[in-house]
């Protein structure tokens, strides 16, 4: 479906419309010139909707269409639509007229370019993004990373006063540039092999509306005396809003990181210091909500985290069925073993079900989930001999086992030697 600009301004008006909407939609089932201009060689259309560039020089459309707010400052996202190796596609910001990569390239521009995506053998799609500065046909690479890719996989570039921020797949990465003040979105490609194409593309207006702040009554702590364990309710953006995306953590005017999740641990504080922690929710478009700040002091040298783990000579135990339940934890360790098998020198391995709730801790500061879940949920888990983690702090450093280990991967024979 291809939304004219006024349609497109007429959806964001209608009431009960999904919040954030673009401005402009393009599915390409014909090449509308009213809304383009075109640069170089592309294909748009030919007997389904979609843009292809299978010349080896390409081109570009790049937008006619006045940003909304009156800017320079949006987003631009196309579906790059891969059924075989080979091609790059483009994202145009801030793009002149003749803006293009293909060809040894023209203009003045950012771009945000999958390059060459590669299905291995089995099926596996790895491509090269890159990120460029254009003045007057003199490109500069801002970034390149290495990343997997699908058969449908959706660009994003935003721009924001001297903020570019890059999307694709899982990845995000934020990059700071103000030589490029003004100009159009855009989408390209060149050298597509048929079988790939771009289909649509969507032109979205800034939001410039924060994010719902963290409530401060959510926030749990837990403190000892070489780290701080945060955890808060979840993240949300406005209702109006293009989404929410991470959470930065602040510390005495510090940023101290981000994390995607509502859940922190500091492991860089000193026993008995009092530290004031803010914690930032950020929306997809570089929107921050006000700071939810909590004070903590950290507990005296010398003190020892309360949970107690693993299965003790001295503890206190109960199970009818071989379950261990740690009465003074609440801890819980049970095995049941299906089949073993054995070879005839007399080695073997049980195959077991097997749960432990050691990951998990209970404290005034709330319910902790430590651990990470390797692959197969949380609960549950089929073992072949047994399986131990080893922690560094709250980080996973590697497993200990004596047999098979069946869930990280790969299954070999150790004997009590770190995985």
């Amino acid at each position: 479906m291809k939304i004219s600009f006024p349609a497109a301004l007429l959806l964001l008006a209608m009431p009960g419309w999904a919040a954030y909407q673009p401005y402009y939609s393009d599915a390409f089932g014909s090449l509308n010139t009213t809304y383009w201009t075109q640069a170089g060689s592309v294909s748009v259309g030919g007997g389904f909707w979609a843009l292809t560039a299978p010349d080896p020089n390409g081109g570009s459309l790049i937008s006619k269409i006045a940003v909304q707010d009156g800017t320079s400052d949006y987003e631009v996202r196309m579906t790059v639509n891969l059924n075989t190796s080979g091609g790059t596609y483009t994202l145009f910001a801030r793009a002149t007229s003749d803006a293009r990569t293909g060809g040894g390239g023209s203009g003045t521009y950012y771009a945000w370019e999958m390059q060459n995506p590669t299905f291995d053998a089995n099926g596996v799609c790895t491509a090269t993004m890159v990120a460029y500065k254009s003045i007057a046909g003199q490109a500069t690479a801002l970034m390149s990373a290495l990343m997997p890719c699908s058969q449908s996989v959706v660009m994003r570039l935003v721009v924001r006063s001297n903020l570019l921020y890059l999307y694709e797949g899982g990845g995000i990465w934020l990059i700071y540039d103000s030589d490029i003040t003004t100009g159009q979105p855009g989408v390209g490609a060149y050298a597509t092999p048929a079988g790939n194409w771009i289909s649509p593309a969507e032109l979205y207006p800034m939001d410039r509306v924060p994010p719902n702040s963290v409530n401060l009554q959510t926030v749990g702590m837990s403190v000892f005396s070489d780290h701080v364990d945060l955890q808060w309710q979840g993240g949300s953006d406005d209702p109006n809003g293009v989404g929410f995306n991470y959470f930065l953590i602040w510390r005495d005017g510090t940023l101290l990181g981000d994390t995607p999740v509502p859940q922190y641990s500091d492991e860089t504080i000193a026993p008995g210091v009092t530290y004031s922690y803010q914690i930032v929710a950020v929306d997809q478009h570089f929107n921050w909500a006000n700071p939810a700040t909590v004070a903590v002091t950290a507990a005296p040298a010398g003190s020892i985290e309360p949970r107690r783990t693993g299965v003790r000579s001295t503890g206190a135990y109960w199970g009818a069925a071989g379950e261990q339940i740690d009465l003074l934890s609440g801890n819980l360790n049970f095995s049941v073993p299906l089949i073993k098998t054995q070879v005839r020198s007399g080695w073997g391995v049980t195959f077991a079900l097997s749960y432990n709730s050691q990951m998990w801790r209970q404290d005034s500061g709330g319910q902790w989930l430590l651990g990470n879940d390797v692959g197969y949920g949380l609960g549950w888990k089929l073992q072949a001999g047994s399986l131990t983690a080893v922690w560094a702090g709250s980080l996973l450093s590697g497993y200990k086992s004596n047999r098979i280990n069946w869930l990280s991967g790969s299954a070999k024979s150790i004997s009590e030697s770190d995985a």
